[in-house]
C-alpha cells in the first residue's frame, strides 16, 4: 500500500496497481492520514482483522470527471494485492451518440450529472432552458443549468450518481474539439459570460469527415468520478511514520 501511495505522489509509474498507469488518478491518499507506528503498528500487524487495522490499510483513489473507469474497477476487483474495492458515482459517466456520426448528423453527449458539494441540477433556468452550447473555434462550451444549495455547516450532503442526461451539440464540421462541461448557477438566461461558468470537466472530441470519435482522456481537475477504497493486504508497514 505504501508503494502505491509513494509512487503516485512522487510521480513514478505504478509497480503494483499497473492499471493506474493507463488510467491516471487525480489523487491517491490514505483514508487514515495519521499513520500508525510503534506499538500500535505492531498490534495492527498482529491483528489484521481488527477494524482499526483495516481502516489503516485503505487508500482513496480519486479520478477526474468524466472518465470511464470500468476497466479500473474490473482490474482492482481481481487484483491479488487488493482485499476489496468500493466505488461511488457512475463508472462511465460519458456516452456520445451516434458513436461514429457524419458531420451532417447531430452529436448528442450523454452525461451523468456530478454536483459540487450540496449542488443539484436545476430543471431549467429562469428562461426555461436546461443547457446551452457555445462554439468558439475548437472549444465547445456545454453550460448546464444548476442550483447551488447552501445548507447549515453541520449538515452532511447526500450525493449520489444520476442517470445520463442528453445534451445535443448539433452538427459539427470536421476538426478536433475540446468540450468544456460547465455548471451555471442561477443564470437568468443563456448565453452566459465566462465568469458565470464553473468548470466540471472536459473531454476531447474528434470530427473527421463522416466519423466522430470521443477519446476517453481527461485532464482537468474537477470533482470525484470514482472513489476506490482499497484494503491492501500487504503487511507489514515498512515505512517509518511521523
Amino acid at each position: 500500500m505504501d508503494a502505491i501511495y509513494n509512487e503516485f505522489n512522487s510521480q513514478q509509474p505504478q509497480s503494483i496497481l499497473t492499471v493506474l498507469n493507463d488510467h491516471m488518478p487525480a489523487e491517491v491518499r490514505y483514508l487514515i492520514s495519521n499513520r500508525p507506528y510503534g506499538k500500535r503498528l505492531e498490534l495492527m500487524i498482529a491483528s489484521p482483522d481488527w477494524s482499526a487495522a483495516q481502516l489503516a490499510r485503505r487508500l482513496i483513489i480519486r479520478f477526474n470527471y468524466p472518465q470511464d473507469l470500468t476497466a479500473v474497477l474490473d482490474n482492482l476487483s481481481s487484483h491479488e494485492a487488493v482485499e476489496s474495492v468500493y466505488f461511488d458515482f457512475t463508472l462511465n459517466p460519458l456516452e456520445i451518440q451516434p458513436e461514429q456520426p457524419s458531420s451532417e448528423e447531430d452529436i448528442v453527449v450523454n452525461l451523468s450529472y456530478l454536483p459540487f458539494g450540496c449542488d443539484y441540477p436545476s430543471p431549467t433556468n429562469s428562461s426555461g432552458e436546461d443547457y446551452d452550447v457555445t462554439i468558439n473555434g475548437s472549444v465547445i462550451e456545454l453550460d448546464v443549468s444548476a442550483y447551488r444549495n447552501f445548507l447549515p455547516s453541520t449538515t452532511i450532503c447526500s450525493i449520489s450518481p444520476t442517470q445520463l442526461s442528453a445534451y445535443n451539440l448539433g452538427s459539427l464540421p470536421t476538426g478536433d474539439y475540446t468540450v468544456m462541461v460547465n455548471h451555471v448557477y442561477n443564470a437568468d438566461a443563456f448565453p452566459v459570460t465566462q465568469q458565470q461558468r464553473n468548470v466540471v470537466g472536459q473531454f476531447p472530441l474528434m470530427v473527421r469527415g463522416s466519423q466522430v470519435t470521443a477519446v476517453p482522456a481527461f485532464s482537468f481537475w474537477a470533482v470525484i468520478s470514482l472513489t476506490c477504497l482499497l484494503l491492501i493486504s500487504s503487511f507489514p508497514f515498512r515505512e517509518r511514520w511521523f
